[in-house]
């Protein structure tokens, strides 16, 4: 494997990587600001796909590794993920108020559609070591299955490479963390460890939530 890490600003989605149009960190970086940073009309919301991703390349905060190799098994795509998940956690200390826009995307451009399964199977399986860290973990590729919070008919983690892709969990990470697809006993895990890790950062109305949803989670499931 060949790993190749940039950091994506600005001027580098505007300007950079001209002479290398076709590269997977130009694609990808064509990709945070052409569609990330942009409104869509089948969001379902005003504003921005992602309303964090425009303000993160303005501090330069996207961190990209490009990870070369075909083939990889679950095993190596998870070793790289765990790798860059420790490197993101000492980047991250001390926080300070521009910490929450610190993300970095690992991109795997020689895997192919076969191997999407691994992506979605590795992201599954390292959900829980993020989210009990107070970190989320998003698979992005082709066919990503991922569906809109207000739109359920809008994918919008779709991607033109396939991406394992880490940053800090916010405060309106709980609509994805209280997500049906979720047993009783891993939404308990995802609420618990959501509370441990924003504290005193979350707003009132989510806090009120948080304990609604843990309350109605049935005890014989739990």
């Amino acid at each position: 494997m060949l790993f190749n890490k940039l950091s994506i600003s600005e001027y580098l989605i505007k300007e950079a990587f001209q002479t290398e149009k076709g590269s997977s960190v130009y694609e990808v970086a064509r990709w945070v600001a052409d569609y990330l940073c942009q409104p869509h009309p089948d969001l379902g919301r005003k504003g921005h796909i992602c309303p964090f991703t425009a303000r993160a390349t303005q501090l330069n905060a996207i961190k990209v590794i490009e990870v070369k190799g075909k083939d990889l098994s679950a095993d190596e795509v998870e070793s790289v993920v765990t790798h860059y998940f420790e490197d993101f956690i000492r980047s991250c200390t001390p926080k300070d108020k521009n910490t929450i826009y610190q993300s970095s995307i690992v991109i795997f451009p020689d895997l192919v559609e076969k191997d999407f399964a691994t992506i979605d199977a590795v992201q599954k399986n390292l959900q829980k070591m993020f989210v009990l860290k107070g970190m989320m973990l998003g698979e992005f590729h082709k066919h990503a299955s991922g569906k809109g919070l207000r739109n359920k008919d809008f994918k919008p983690l779709i991607s033109p490479f396939p991406i394992l892709a880490m940053r800090l969990m916010v405060d309106t990470d709980l609509e994805f963390l209280k997500a049906e697809k979720y047993n009783s006993k891993d939404k308990i895990f995802n609420l618990s460890s959501y509370l441990k890790n924003l504290g005193s950062d979350i707003s009132d109305t989510r806090f009120e939530e948080v304990i609604n949803v843990m309350v109605n989670i049935p005890l014989e499931e739990a």
